[in-house]
């Protein structure tokens, strides 16, 4: 999990008595369904089946996003960046392959988090 690990019940506690007043700030945007010059593959939703043409062992939705571009938001995990072939904590960039990373995926942070923290809004 990396120094998310730190997040204890104590430390979620302890965030939580600092809170005076009752509101969430969200990070994600809607997202983008137009192309454009800094859009290139933007969202799309497809229905490939509707009613009676739906099989329940089947999608009846086509989904496709592309994370990594600048018109959609998604966490990365610690294992998504290098350094001098190593990720965070050392592990080798090797131990990463199409089937995802064998340390430090973000299905880690599946419970999500609460903790006291810092938000920075750096524009693009």
């Amino acid at each position: 999990m990396g120094t998310v690990n730190l997040i204890t019940a104590a430390k979620r506690k302890s965030a939580a008595a600092l809170v005076k007043e009752g509101f969430s700030v969200s990070l994600s945007r809607d997202v983008d369904t137009v192309k454009s010059a800094d859009n290139a593959k933007p969202f799309s939703h497809e229905m490939v089946a509707t009613g009676a043409d739906a099989n329940p062992m089947f999608g009846m939705d086509k989904y496709s996003v592309d994370y990594h571009n600048t018109s959609t938001t998604h966490l990365d995990a610690l294992s998504h960046m290098f350094y001098q072939g190593k990720t965070y904590n050392g592990y080798s960039q090797q131990e990463i392959s199409k089937q995802g990373a064998k340390q430090l995926a973000v299905t880690a942070y599946k419970n999500g988090f609460v903790a006291r923290g810092i938000l920075m809004d750096i524009p693009a």
